[in-house]
């Protein structure tokens, strides 16, 4: 629950900084505290706590993170295969391989979330699509208000 509260306020926040959530969500305190994010997620654990499916609530956020680890590896494959010349600050060790055994091992932690609890992972999965779809859309129709440059924003 405390993880909950914890990483996901800082996650909201950063998402809202750099435009991909509502605005009221990067806004800090006095103290620099981005207290809308972290009200927002303690909302959200207290759902999860009171809920009566926290197992199943729990293998969901498994399945999500998972995914964002398949999208990760995936791509430093596709990086490294298309520009391999490409200068890097920091390299992998092992290169490919340690990104392919990473995907083999992330692929195995889906299939097992899905025999653990099918209608959470399924759930996790249609929520994911829901959100990749929404900002596809934003994205395509300018919503967000920003032109992407290939640059990473400043903070």
């Amino acid at each position: 629950l405390f993880a909950v509260i914890f990483a996901l306020s800082r996650q909201v926040f950063a998402l809202a900084r750099e435009g991909h959530l509502p605005q009221f969500l990067a806004r800090t305190g006095h103290k620099s505290v981005p207290v809308n994010a972290i009200l927002v997620s303690s909302v959200a654990a207290l759902a999860i706590a009171f809920s009566r499916e926290a197992q199943g609530i729990f293998v969901s956020m498994v399945f999500a993170a998972t995914v964002s680890y398949v999208l990760m590896t995936a791509s430093h494959i596709r990086l490294r295969l298309r520009d391999p010349t490409l200068a890097r600050r920091f390299r992998t060790p092992g290169g490919i391989f340690t990104s392919a055994f990473a995907l083999i091992c992330c692929g195995t932690l889906l299939v097992s979330c899905m025999f653990a609890n099918p209608k959470w992972s399924l759930a996790a999965a249609a929520a994911l699509f829901l959100l990749l779809s929404v900002s596809a859309i934003a994205r395509y129709y300018g919503l967000n208000g920003r032109e992407f440059d290939g640059r990473i924003p400043s903070k």
